[in-house]
């Protein structure tokens, strides 16, 4: 250990991004992207939710979070570059908060012990609410009033998930 202890902490941060992106990377790249004994290799066999949630719920639950994770990887080694950098003072800051927020959301994707279904539960109102923001900013870009009923339907939330009204 070093007598600068932000040297340390880039040090350990960098270390953290290098072991976990290069596992990230073999396995988004690699021929099966889980060990077959793993939460999610069961849970993707099973799938007990295809076709009520779309074609395949809860494996997408565990994919979709694939980006955020490699994200987050990218935030922690720029903030290990901002820490040995004497010229910054508050982009630290911005870029350590951005990393937690991106990993709260993955965490709360892939939380232990909620089952498939509540991540897949998770997962499509997720994507509900990114409809719904995503069609109001595509609305209101094109100078058209956000309808409240789209077709005479607003997407309802899949158990207990946020309304879009």
């Amino acid at each position: 250990m070093s007598s600068d202890p932000w040297k340390d902490l880039a040090s350990s941060l960098t270390r953290l991004h290098d072991v976990y992106y290069a596992d990230h990377v073999k396995m988004v790249t690699g021929p099966d992207f889980w060990t077959a004994d793993s939460p999610a290799a069961v849970e993707s066999a099973q799938e007990p939710y295809a076709q009520v949630w779309g074609a395949a719920p809860t494996r997408d639950a565990t994919m979709n979070v694939m980006l955020p994770v490699a994200a987050a990887l990218d935030h922690l080694a720029a903030l290990a570059t901002l820490l040995t950098s004497p010229a910054t003072v508050y982009a630290p800051f911005t870029v350590a908060r951005s990393a937690i927020d991106i990993a709260v959301q993955v965490w709360y994707a892939l939380e232990p012990g909620i089952g498939a279904r509540e991540r897949a539960v998770r997962h499509v109102n997720s994507r509900l609410r990114s409809l719904c923001v995503g069609g109001a900013h595509l609305f209101r870009s094109c100078g058209i009033p956000v309808p409240r009923r789209h077709g005479g339907h607003v997407p309802s939330p899949v158990l207990g998930g946020t309304s879009c009204d």
